[in-house]
């Protein structure tokens, strides 16, 4: 894989630091963000490659200082990856409305405030990828999954038409659907999750060399 810079969200625990990891293995560019910057900060300490920052994606003054730390540091960003997420469990009927929405503001809100923040620079380099991880809970719908469902849903919605509308200025999105075996949502089962980047690196390796005219690529991990 050719050096890129990578900008990506929810760092501090299971996909994102996964993933993180297996980017510092292949020698990229990296901006690793989290809420807490103690919990991200060793892996800049230790390679030269990775930027660390804390980012709250409910924030929007936070989203757009973060996201010019980044281009301040490396110049610009080449693939953005929208990880940061939670999900909250309960029936329709019982689930806490304020909860509910402090999730919506994370899973849907937040990654598009970030895309939206981003976009402007990939447009001015006419180049850029965007990776939306999502889940299959944004494609089958479960009982006491209803809201974290919406919330992947939406995602997905969004994802589709901006796959459309970022084709013409030379950007590229792709929607990752990981399957989520943990209880709380935070993370993969690790055995699950080092068979799944094996499948994720093959497919940005053939991300990076694809057409930009080719609009939307699924990465659907069920199998």
């Amino acid at each position: 894989m050719s050096e890129k810079i990578w900008f990506v969200t929810g760092t501090s625990s299971g996909f994102g630091q996964a993933l993180v990891n297996e980017l510092i293995a292949q020698k990229q560019k990296i901006v690793a963000t989290a809420r807490h910057l103690d919990q991200i900060v060793h892996w800049q300490k230790e390679y030269k490659n990775v930027y660390t920052t804390s980012l709250d994606v409910t924030n929007h003054d936070d989203v757009v200082r973060a996201v010019n730390e980044a281009i301040k540091h490396f110049g610009k960003i080449d693939i953005l990856v929208n990880n940061a997420g939670w999900g909250y469990f309960g029936s329709v009927e019982e689930s806490d409305e304020s909860t509910v929405r402090e999730m919506m503001d994370t899973n849907f809100w937040g990654a598009a405030d970030v895309t939206r923040t981003v976009l402007p620079f990939f447009r001015k380099q006419r180049s850029g990828r965007i990776i939306n991880i999502t889940s299959v809970g944004g494609l089958v719908s479960s009982p006491a999954f209803g809201f974290y469902n919406a919330s992947k849903f939406a995602l997905e919605g969004l994802s589709s038409a901006l796959a459309k509308e970022v084709a013409p200025l030379g950007s590229m999105l792709q929607i990752l659907n990981p399957v989520l075996t943990e209880p709380n949502g935070l993370a993969l089962h690790i055995k699950q999750l080092l068979k799944q980047l094996t499948i994720i690196k093959k497919r940005l390796m053939q991300m990076l060399i694809i057409p930009n005219q080719y609009l939307e690529n699924r990465m659907d991990l069920r199998n």
